[in-house]
């Protein structure tokens, strides 16, 4: 018996344009859609290959399906390709993280906002509306936190605080008047500090404002803020301990120093080395002094605690304190 040969049914107008549509979508999302590379070259060959891909294995399953020779069933072969199409582009828009956050973990989501503000990677708009305005009001908070903190490291590095070494020393305990200039220094350098956390927090206070007034649900809202607030109570916890510590140590400093000049007279430098004769003034200032050591320790232990806290919190979002402009 002859084989009789399958004649192939006529494409249907519409599967054809539905082709072609999909075709082009796939190509423009191929090329425009960010890569994450930050060589231009390595970009370039990814989205080449993710283009060809998103074409190439729909083109191939539909074939296998509906392509063949002994199948020919071009409407069915469109309407495959069309599905398998769609399915690749939206793998490709979640993975690139314009629909939302891709597949980025929260921190991940955070870090990427902290580069972008800091200028460290390209700015990567989400299609959605209600997930852009939340990452343009993280991002904007982060930008005026990064400016706050290159404002702030540019006034502590254009001020003098070169008698601040000086405070302690026999001499100026001798002779209180001497430390007037050094007293000052230490005040004014405190107060760039008071001013910075006060700033900082006004940034934070915005920035869970905005949080909360872009979320487009209740339960987002709650999600955004739980998130905020348990990410950062410690960081403040640990920044406003520094600032308490330091004024702690400032207050007992100028309590030694006002100690010192009620006993003008009392406080004898001899040879370069401070003599006290009178046992009670001697004991009383010794416990001033003691007390002022263990409040400048207390204030160095808070510091350091505070910038490795913040630098390993840093390093997960892949930022250093200086790409932040923090000291």
């Amino acid at each position: 018996m002859a084989r009789v040969s399958r004649e192939p049914k006529p494409t249907n107008v519409l599967a054809l344009l539905a082709m072609f549509v999909v075709i082009g979508l796939i190509m423009f999302l191929g090329i425009t859609l960010p890569t994450g590379e930050e060589n231009e070259t390595r970009a370039d060959g990814f989205r080449i290959g993710r283009t060809f891909m998103a074409l190439f294995m729909p083109f191939v399953i539909a074939y296998m399906i509906a392509g063949r020779r002994s199948a020919r069933k071009p409407n069915q072969f469109a309407v495959i390709f069309c599905l398998l199409g769609v399915l690749f582009m939206g793998g490709t828009l979640a993975s690139s993280g314009v629909l939302g956050s891709g597949f980025e973990s929260p921190d991940q989501h955070v870090g990427r906002l902290m580069r972008e503000a800091a200028g460290l990677e390209p700015v990567r708009e989400s299609l959605l509306a209600s997930r852009r305005r939340v990452d343009d009001a993280l991002r904007d908070q982060f930008r005026a936190l990064v400016r706050q903190n290159h404002d702030y490291t540019e006034t502590v590095r254009k001020m003098d605080i070169s008698e601040v070494k000086n405070l302690n020393s026999p001499g100026s305990f001798a002779n209180p008047e001497s430390a007037a200039g050094a007293l000052r220094q230490l005040h004014d350098l405190y107060a760039a500090d008071a001013q910075q956390e006060a700033k900082v927090k006004q940034i934070l206070d915005s920035l869970r404002h905005a949080l909360e007034t872009s979320a487009t649900s209740s339960s987002e809202r709650d999600t955004l803020l739980r998130g905020f607030d348990t990410g950062l109570d410690p960081q403040k916890a640990k920044r406003q301990a520094v600032v308490s510590a330091e004024k702690d140590w400032m207050e007992a400093v100028d309590d030694e120093y006002a100690y010192a000049a009620e006993n003008v007279g009392k406080l004898n430098l001899i040879q370069g080395h401070l003599v006290i004769n009178d046992p009670e003034v001697r004991e009383r200032f010794n416990t001033k002094l003691r007390f002022q050591e263990s409040q400048r320790k207390a204030f160095l232990v808070a510091q350091k605690e505070f910038n490795d806290f913040q630098a390993q919190s840093l390093k997960k979002m892949g930022v250093s304190p200086q790409d932040i402009g923090a000291r």
